[in-house]
């Protein structure tokens, strides 16, 4: 039969069925495209957050053992001069670098450890005040009124001292309890095991 012989709708609904097809594929293709890049776009998404975790966490975790290292050489230095005698005058201070790991502390970490932190920060500075070679030849009593009347934190570990206990003893005790509670807050906050 020739081609003539076809009714003229017949051709215009198999041209209208092919192009509704073809914008039907390309429509069902363009559809599963979007879900594919949106698919793309939340993985990466997710990737960047895990990547931005981990570096916050990184960054913590520097910060928190900088400030405890630094503060654990200043009281190795204090409490233990013999054992740590104090190093050459062209480097910083340790108080210097307390000071400074203190800073970087104030934008890292939570609010409850700042607190902490803080709170050992003062115990040191105290404690170096009480226990330097210029309060040395002050009487060990007027000392402790001194650290006492200095900060809240010092009464406590007065009150709890034996009458016979050695006053850097006391001293050392405290700053070595504080030192491990804002260790142990500090792995709190980085989800360690303690």
């Amino acid at each position: 039969m020739p081609s003539s012989d076809l009714p003229v709708w017949v051709t215009l609904a198999a041209a209208g069925i092919g192009v509704a097809g073809a914008m039907a594929g390309s429509g069902l293709q363009a559809f599963r495209d979007d879900r594919r890049w949106e698919r793309e776009r939340k993985r990466e998404r997710e990737r960047w957050d895990r990547e931005d975790q981990n570096r916050w966490f990184s960054l913590k975790t520097e910060r928190y053992a900088a400030f405890l290292k630094v503060i654990n050489d200043w009281g190795n230095k204090l409490f233990y001069p013999q054992l740590h005698p104090a190093p050459n005058e062209d480097g910083p201070a340790l108080e210097q670098q307390a000071d400074q790991e203190m800073s970087n502390l104030m934008f890292f970490a939570t609010k409850e450890i700042r607190r902490q932190a803080a709170d050992l920060w003062e115990i040191m500075q105290s404690a170096t005040a009480a226990l330097t070679e210029e309060n040395g030849e002050k009487p060990e009593k007027e000392r402790i009124k001194e650290l006492l009347t200095d900060s809240e934190l010092w009464r406590k570990p007065f009150r709890e001292a034996e009458p016979d206990d050695d006053f850097q003893a006391v001293i050392e005790k405290h700053y070595l309890d504080r030192w491990a509670s804002c260790a142990a807050a500090m792995r709190s906050d980085l989800n360690v095991p303690q």
